[in-house]
């Protein structure tokens, strides 16, 4: 575990996750995430400036959690359409399984946390960090478009519209709104596919 992820911040992590997750960000006081925790408010914003640094940098720890599970056991030297598939059913699956953080997720990028990291990462331009979700995609996007198989257009559009797809997706299976089986997630998975190939 990287240093700088303490027990006493994972559980803070936790705590934050389950109360967001579970009530959204305005019903999930600083008070209620210490009693949860078992860390004391003080040591909190020893750790965390304060609770909007907290959601954000819970974001970046859920963000490098996803994109380390989604990417065991992958390879790269294989065509890239298997690789977006191997990655998207990785994905939803792990988003089926974690209801929790699949939540979060969801309701951070719809907030204005994740407005004002979207408008941040398309004004600085710089490729995203490899240990994010974004880069992993990215490259699928950067390898499909020297191929010829993937669509000339800005990889943070086509993650944009990949991503949505397939967690909304997952999100639906959750609330039992669609039945969870092969099939479907196949299907969705080229319907994914089909957006992003040239």
């Amino acid at each position: 575990m990287d240093s700088k992820y303490n027990d006493k911040k994972i559980a803070v992590f936790n705590a934050t996750l389950a109360l967001i997750a579970n009530k959204g960000f305005h019903d999930s006081p600083m008070s209620e995430i210490s009693n949860r925790s078992g860390v004391s408010v003080g040591t909190i914003y020893n750790n965390f400036k304060s609770k909007d640094y907290l959601i954000n940098q819970l974001f970046n720890y859920i963000d490098v959690t996803i994109s380390t599970a989604i990417t065991e056991g992958y390879v790269s030297d294989v065509p890239i359409k298997e690789q977006f598939v191997y990655l998207a059913k990785k994905l939803i699956e792990l988003n089926i399984s974690n209801p929790e953080m699949s939540e979060f997720v969801v309701q951070y990028i719809d907030s204005p946390y994740g407005l004002k990291r979207r408008k941040k990462a398309l004004l600085n331009k710089k490729y995203p960090s490899k240990q994010t979700i974004m880069h992993v995609f990215y490259k699928i996007f950067d390898g499909g478009k020297e191929q010829g198989q993937v669509k000339e257009l800005p990889n943070f559009l086509l993650f944009t519209l990949v991503f949505g797809c397939l967690v909304n997706f997952s999100r639906d299976i959750r609330l039992g709104l669609m039945d969870y089986n092969t099939e479907l997630i196949n299907s969705v998975i080229e319907v994914s596919w089909d957006i992003l190939k040239r």
